[in-house]
Order: C-alpha cells, then structure tokens, then sequence
C-alpha cells in the first residue's frame, strides 16, 4: 500500500503518512474483523500457529481478516 502526504494533510498537519497508513492497515480496513471469535476460527489459529509459531504476521495472513495484534493477543490471552 503507498502512503499519501495529501490523506495526511488533510488529517492534520501533525500526521505523516506513515502514521495514516498504519492506523488504516490495524483499525479502519473494512476488512477487518472486530467481533467476538467464532470456535472454527480458535481452530484455525492454533492450527497457524502450530505450524508458524509466534510469526504473528505469518499466522494473521492465513485468519482472514484478523490482524496479527488480534490473532497475537487471542492467542496468549485464551
């Protein structure tokens, strides 16, 4: 994904691109999803990190649409 100066501008004169891109890539991405974690989806996490370890983004890649915060903090939190 490219950054953006102009999104930044717009956002504040204080927000660099990067900034912009990250919090779209870990909160705004419709494709995110943020409700509760269905008993198929625990499976397939332990699965994902059975064979990726603790290669957080490795494991996200195959949740389909968790993050690897989400997938990270599920994980060690359950």
């Amino acid at each position: 994904m490219l950054t953006n100066p102009l999104v930044a501008r717009t956002v504040s004169e204080d927000v660099t691109p990067a900034a912009c891109q990250s919090r779209y890539c870990r909160s705004l991405d419709p494709s995110i999803h943020k409700g509760g974690w269905t008993e198929d989806e625990d499976e397939k996490l332990r699965l994902a990190v059975s064979v990726w370890g603790n290669s957080w983004v490795e494991v996200a890649s195959v949740m389909g649409g968790r993050t690897n915060e989400q997938c990270r903090d599920r994980f060690t939190d359950k």
